[in-house]
């Protein structure tokens, strides 16, 4: 019982705190405008990483090369969301076996390059973000925070002159 109580409220937190939707143009320009110019990915040299296909038990076959995104874009169409078993996707993440994310959000065909976001934090920020619910609690992960969010700005050399 005590498993199942708390599925159901790191479900509610999730949903609550985290979206993928694209917010409408017309009714909220600003966030859109937010997350159109900071959370919509679009693959490039940066993220897409070449591999050779393999087909078990075809020893002639001719591996083809294939890019894929490496944060796992186009996110996955789903109608509802879906919360994966957690020691799993912990267990796949330390063994680098699998990338897998604990939890699908429910998403559009439109939303699949939209990065996870919070709409306050997003207008907030007005910078990138793939907010995730982490289901460990560890001090790497404070730490990476803690750098991330006060690490210096990068700037171009000539605006300095």
């Amino acid at each position: 019982k005590q498993w199942y109580q708390r599925r159901v409220a790191i479900t509610a937190g999730i949903q609550q705190h985290i979206t993928c939707r694209l917010p409408s143009e017309t009714d909220e320009n600003t966030l859109w405008q937010c997350i159109e110019r900071y959370n919509h990915h679009n693959c490039g040299a940066y993220c897409l990483r070449t591999f050779k296909s393999k087909v078990p038990g075809k020893p002639n076959f001719r591996p083809k090369s294939q890019a894929a995104c490496r944060f796992g874009f186009p996110r996955p169409k789903s109608k509802a969301f879906v919360l994966h078993d957690v020691l799993a996707c912990v267990i796949a993440r330390k063994t680098n076996k699998l990338k897998k994310r604990l939890y699908d959000l429910a998403r559009a065909e439109e939303e699949r390059r939209i990065n996870d976001y919070n709409g306050v934090l997003s207008f907030l920020w007005k910078g990138n973000m793939d907010i995730q619910f982490l289901s460990e609690n560890s001090y790497s992960i404070a730490n990476y925070i803690t750098k991330y969010i006060t690490k210096k700005k990068k700037v171009p050399t000539a605006t300095l002159r």
